[in-house]
């Protein structure tokens, strides 16, 4: 399993290299990607428990993360999760992808 989630458009940064990038750069950067890794089990209905090997965010690795999901219709799936950031969810549909944010915003993404 893998999850790589990137917040609106991002700004490129200005040298090629990652490790040239300014603070702010840097920052910027850091608040509007997640990404991570490893294995999924469906621990009961409507609950699937990811346990991440590996994370941009290192305070997840070695974690279970809990996720309650739900389809609706054939091509639409609902993940939804609660966390000390607040509580976060996740549509995937087989067109498109909409994310929303902590503070109810919608951002659509065409796959």
């Amino acid at each position: 399993m893998s999850d790589q989630v990137s917040v609106g458009r991002r700004t490129k940064l200005v040298h090629d290299d990652p490790l040239q990038a300014t603070p702010e750069e840097a920052n910027q950067a850091w608040r509007t990607y997640l990404g991570y890794w490893g294995s999924f089990k469906i621990a009961e209905k409507r609950v699937v428990v990811h346990r991440v090997e590996g994370s941009s965010f290192s305070n997840w690795i070695g974690t279970d993360q809990v996720r309650h999901f739900r389809f609706d219709g054939a091509n639409r799936l609902i993940l939804e999760a609660q966390s000390s950031s607040g509580h976060s969810t996740l549509i995937w549909q087989k067109d498109s992808i909409e994310i929303t944010d902590r503070s109810g915003s919608a951002i659509n993404v065409n796959a």
